[in-house]
């Protein structure tokens, strides 16, 4: 029961940490979910914090990564990467959640909630492979990102939409 109470109390009090509004989110939404791409720039790849579901593809290494803090300003890192994907592999975009109350809620613990995930799934070799990878990855939205037309700006620098 008062578990129940806890999770409704976190629900109702949390905000809404994007900063994009519904209208826009539902845009970038329909505008690059289950679109295919071709990355611009190697990312590095590794586990996704906490959360063993998934893979995280960063163009920085993960030793550089603030995505995740504690209540004390201290930076939690992901695990290590394990893999580097190379320019010209094939990305399809599967869906971004948004850092919404209850994807903030129901998100694994240690994982960077407060940022946009952006859910791909990557090809096991560069080109026009179709076969995929086990996992999905995450691509994490920057903070910065506040509007369509900054997440287009974001998305461009590293997937495209023609292979090179």
């Amino acid at each position: 029961m008062w578990r129940f109470v806890i999770a409704i109390f976190l629900i109702c009090g949390c905000t809404n940490h994007s900063r994009l509004t519904k209208p826009q989110r539902t845009l970038v939404q329909q505008r690059y979910a289950g679109k295919t791409f071709w990355l611009q720039t190697p990312l590095y790849a590794g586990f996704f914090y906490d959360d063993r579901r998934y893979r995280l593809a960063h163009p920085s290494s993960f030793d550089t990564l603030d995505a995740l803090k504690t209540v004390d300003g201290y930076t939690i890192l992901p695990p290590a990467h394990d893999d580097v994907i190379a320019a010209g592999t094939r990305v399809r975009i599967d869906h971004i959640r948004w850092p919404t109350p209850s994807n903030v809620f129901n998100a694994a613990l240690y994982t960077p909630k407060q940022l946009a995930w952006v859910f791909c799934r990557i090809a096991l070799d560069r080109g026009h492979v179709t076969l995929w990878r086990e996992r999905p990855y995450i691509l994490l939205v920057p903070k910065q990102v506040q509007s369509p037309q900054a997440f287009e700006r974001w998305i461009a620098t590293l997937l495209s939409k023609k292979e090179k």
